[in-house]
């Protein structure tokens, strides 16, 4: 497939990889007159500190670090007490934004780009947004294996095949495997009041070959041997260097007098390249040394400054296509990204063949994502005996429960697997340790079960790997573009379980998907929990993010480390509730499992109650708000499969269902058991030669059974939705309790002719008012009249302002709810009424107030409501809420915990524009407090500011006007 890659970024200087080095380079050559920009693979700065927990630098070269002295302010206090990772990485990132120095995380290298002339002139990069280029004269290479020289086609060393030192750090205890050696270091790591010791364990594993399949092997086999129940911490990643290494005129043995000396071991010999890390030019015997980070910052800036001169000095003109291998006769599969990223519309393109990316590997069923559900389907597909590789972008297994710091349920059937897991990682600290509570758990120790159950069913698995694209074969998803720190390639597999939580397989290979954030701005608070040593729960919810959102997930790392700046460190993934979903062969809806719908393909059984994070948007609640009671929720095969597309499966948040039916099925109990479902599915359609969607389900369904993850009852139940058999035809409907309601939701066609009737007949005010509001849900404008006298007599209510955590119940008021479904009837005498509410709504009007009467004026645009809406806008601290980088977020940052208050600021404003420009297209301010959003650096916002296009016209304005409007 060929795509147009928008440049988002034209500098001299591009940094690739964020270590303590490339930091003080990035920062020399914007000293010296170089416009800089940074990305790294890893969710923050500081890699060859934090990831391989190198705290125990020399500190006599650290003394002599050159440049701004970075060092100092990374160690203050070394040696007589180590920093927290989270402080070298809030240092690292205040050093880039002090100097405007713009920089993007969890982005990987793919291609470099050429100007008309051939010379290099930037970097393709992939990350979940997709693929963008960044146009450059200069690239600085501190990525772990050197990719980008490798992409430039230098000349490396070859591999030696035989065994290989790696090295880990833990804190807390070391391993008893008898093939390691034990140094123990000399400062003790302090976190939460306690000293704890720590340990550099190494021994010797064996490297056949140095592809990612090697090193994955090599990283599971050493967490393996290291571990120990005592450990309180434990480093990312294994330092595994292999020697590989560049080739120059010149192998440097002596750089310690002055760094200077080693620029020519780290200047690519076939671009404008300069490499930073362990394989440059370096006698392989002086690696350690020359990595120590009193030389890495020296060499920093010494790199820096001479990047900035190779850039004054470059003619490279802007890209004008990718450097690829020639495409291979067989093009099949076809390697595809259909999404398209919202940001940089209007940026220039170069076009880039995805086809001619290389090939990595193949396996019989491809795991994208290790996360909640992920972990699980990679262990059921590997203990059925398939060929299973899961691909996972953090360093460890198990997403939320592990690396987001929620160590702790809420709700959720705690059978089958999840029973299993949680047993064992329970016993894990032998029979002398405490009896665990079967409702928390060790995250260390969740991690290292995770790890061994899945080695020991066969399972690969690659971390700080992720997804970048799709391959397609006609209709039938047949594998990945995995991009991770060993390379970038494709993985073939005969089934694909997108375990992304976020559809990105899907919509990567086009299939359908869908967000409520565009024409709702409906999205479950999320948060970025602080990590602290034994503390194993920190929930948080405090922001809004799309962590597809390449941009606000780096913001938000951002943010999070600026809100807890404190903590020893930050959660490794942001906490998001909700994101994109497929549209798959059915869609769960909350009035199915309200109803009691059964299904004959059913392969788990959610339990919570709707822990909304937010607010509702399924009519069925602006009827009858969802309460705290659980309910149980049966999930059909047919919500993992999507439409259209053979060959893949979507499990946990990614599954098809109504975002307001999300709360009660993405509780880890229940996402566990749905994941284990989907791999071991996946891997009996591949044992049977079958489709997916071929499968019988029957015996996987026995099988679940046997598992514990089902009850034996669902092998005779049918699709059937259960209408109560005392129920007369000519009997009102009733529709005073969510199962009525939900009844009615679920076969709106059969109820609808009793329900007019009912209205029609109905002498009772309220039940009649109730009955219209019922009517105008269901997409009948009938009632109009009674909504209208129901609104235009009643005094505004209490409302509701936007609540995150701990929301339950409702999330609009009484009159809120006949607002919108006043709207939805379409009538235009509701306008009137409407802007009579609008001219009564008071400056601190609740959200949902604001929500209500913007709703409905979406659906009933009249140019009546702009200088009622203006005005509003006009109120002190109505408007001008929008951020535009990470420096605006960052400012105004409010400093509780789970704060709602500039949410809720935010949420009206938008509202209000929206509706602004709905009533009047062309209008400026609306138009500027949108495109202000839509440039901003959070993605729902700015999803939802972009979502008016149906107007047909675009969102740019006169900046000056812009300017003086906010």
């Amino acid at each position: 497939m060929k795509i147009d890659i928008p440049i988002m970024a034209e500098v001299d200087v591009l940094v690739v990889g964020g270590t303590a080095g490339a930091v003080q380079a990035a920062l020399a050559a914007r000293r010296n007159g170089a416009r800089v920009f940074c990305v790294t693979p890893f969710s923050y700065l500081g890699e060859d500190v934090c990831a391989w927990f190198r705290f125990w630098p020399d500190p006599a070269g650290l003394t002599a670090a050159g440049g701004d002295r970075l060092g100092a302010q990374l160690f203050p206090e070394y040696p007589a007490a180590l920093p927290s990772p989270l402080h070298v990485k809030r240092t690292l990132e205040r050093a880039l934004l002090a100097q405007n120095i713009s920089f993007l995380f969890l982005c990987h290298p793919v291609q470099l780009l050429h100007d008309a002339q051939g010379r290099p002139a930037g970097l393709v990069i992939a990350n979940r947004s997709g693929f963008q280029a960044v146009a450059a004269k200069v690239i600085i290479d501190a990525t772990e294996r050197a990719l980008v020289a490798r992409l430039a086609g230098a000349a490396f060393r070859a591999h030696r095949p035989g065994c290989h030192w790696a090295e880990r750090i833990v804190v807390g205890a070391a391993g008893n495997d008898r093939r390691l050696t034990v140094e123990e270091l000399p400062v003790p790591v302090t976190a939460n009041g306690k000293s704890h010791p720590a340990f550099r364990l190494r021994r010797q594993v064996d490297m056949p070959g140095c592809g990612p399949a090697e090193f994955a092997a090599a990283e599971t086999g050493m967490r393996r041997s290291c571990w120990h129940p005592g450990q309180v911490v434990t480093a990312e990643k294994c330092l595994l260097i292999v020697e590989d290494s560049l080739v120059t005129a010149q192998t440097v043995a002596d750089f310690s007098a002055a760094a200077p000396a080693a620029l020519a071991a780290v200047t690519c010999p076939a671009a404008p390249i300069l490499v930073l890390g362990a394989y440059a030019d370096v006698r392989r015997d002086r690696v350690a040394e020359f990595l120590e980070l009193g030389h890495q910052l020296a060499l920093g800036d010494s790199v820096g400054v001479a990047a900035a001169g190779l850039a004054a000095d470059s003619r490279a003109g802007l890209p004008v296509r990718a450097a690829v291998a020639s495409a291979a006769a067989d093009t099949r599969p076809e390697i595809v990204r259909c999404d398209r990223y919202f940001r940089f519309a209007g940026a220039p393109t170069v076009p880039f063949d995805l086809n001619p990316l290389p090939r990595l590997a193949a396996c019989e069923v491809l795991v994208v994502g290790g996360g909640t559900g992920g972990a699980a389907a990679g262990i059921a597909a590997g203990r059925a005996g398939a060929r299973t590789l899961v691909l996972e972008p953090l360093p460890a297994l198990g997403g939320v429960g592990t690396e987001g710091q929620i160590g702790d349920y809420w709700f959720g059937n705690r059978v089958g697997f999840t029973d299993e897991m949680d047993q064992a990682v329970a016993r894990m600290g032998g029979p002398q340790a405490p009896p665990a509570k079967l409702e928390s758990w060790n995250l260390e120790w969740k991690k290292q079960w995770l790890l061994t159950a899945a080695a020991e069913a066969g399972t690969q698995l690659w971390f700080g790997t992720a997804g970048v694209a799709a391959a397609r074969d006609g209709d039938r998803v047949c594998g990945v573009v995995a991009a991770g720190p060993y390379g970038l390639g494709l993985v073939t597999a005969a089934a694909v379980i997108d375990a992304t939580g976020h559809a990105d397989v899907v919509a990567a290979a086009g299939g359908p998907v869908t967000q409520a954030v565009p024409e709702h701005l409906a999205v479950q608070g999320a948060g970025l929990s602080p990590a602290t040593p034994e503390v194993n729960c920190a929930n948080t919810d405090y922001l809004f993010s799309d962590d597809g959102d390449v941009v606000d997930a780096t913001c938000a790392f951002v943010l999070g480390r600026e809100k807890f700046g404190q903590a020893f460190d930050l959660a490794r993934m942001v906490n998001t509730r909700e994101r994109r979903q497929i549209v798959g062969d059915f869609t769960l809806q909350p009035p199915d499992f309200y109803a009691g719908r059964t299904y004959a393909d059913t392969i788990t059984i959610a339990r919570s109650n709707f822990d909304t994070h937010g607010f509702t948007i399924h009519p069925l609640f602006f009827m009858l708000p969802p309460d705290e009671e659980p309910v149980v929720v049966k999930v059909p095969y047919r919500c993992l499969l999507p439409a259209g597309l053979e060959g893949v499966l979507a499990t946990g948040l990614g599954v098809s269902a109504h975002r307001d039916a999300l709360p009660v099925v993405r509780m880890q109990p229940d996402v566990q058991n749905q994941g284990y479902a989907a791999g071991l599915a996946a891997a009996r359609a591949v044992r049977a030669g079958c489709t997916l969607r071929q499968l019988p389900m029957r015996p996987l369904q026995q099988a679940l059974v046997e598992k514990g993850i089902l009850p034996a009852r669902v092998l005779t139940e049918t699709d059937a939705l259960p209408v109560p058999a005392a129920a007369a035809a000519a009997a009102p409907v009733p529709i005073g309790t969510a199962r009525e309601l939900g009844l009615v939701f679920a076969d709106p066609a059969g109820h609808l002719p009793r329900l007019r009737r009912d209205y029609a007949a109905c002498t009772d005010p309220e039940r009649r008012v109730r009955l219209a509001q019922l009517l105008a849900f269901l997409g009948d404008a009938g009632g109009a009249e009674s909504l209208l006298a129901a609104v235009d007599g009643a005094a505004w209510d209490g409302g509701w302002n936007y609540t995150g955590m701990g929301q339950f119940g409702r999330s609009c008021s009484p009159l809120d709810a006949r607002i919108i479904a006043l709207g939805r009837t379409g009538s235009r005498a509701a306008l009137p009424v409407l802007l009579r509410k609008l001219e009564t709504l008071p400056p601190d009007a609740a959200f949902s107030h604001v929500r209500a009467v913007c709703t409905a004026l979406e659906r009933l645009p009249c140019r009546e409501a702009v200088p009622l809406l203006e005005r509003w806008l006009q109120h002190p601290g109505a408007a001008g809420h929008a951020r535009a980088d990470c420096q605006a977020a960052v400012a105004g940052l409010p400093k509780e915990t789970n704060d709602t208050g500039r949410r809720n600021a935010e949420l009206k404003e938008l509202f209000l524009a929206r509706a602004l420009v709905a009533c009047d297209p062309g209008n400026v301010r609306g138009r500027a407090i949108l495109a202000a959003y839509a440039a901003g650096v959070h993605g729902p916002y700015a999803r939802f500011a972009l979502a008016p296009a149906w107007h047909g016209r675009s969102l740019a304005v006169d900046p000056a006007a812009a300017t003086a409007i906010l």
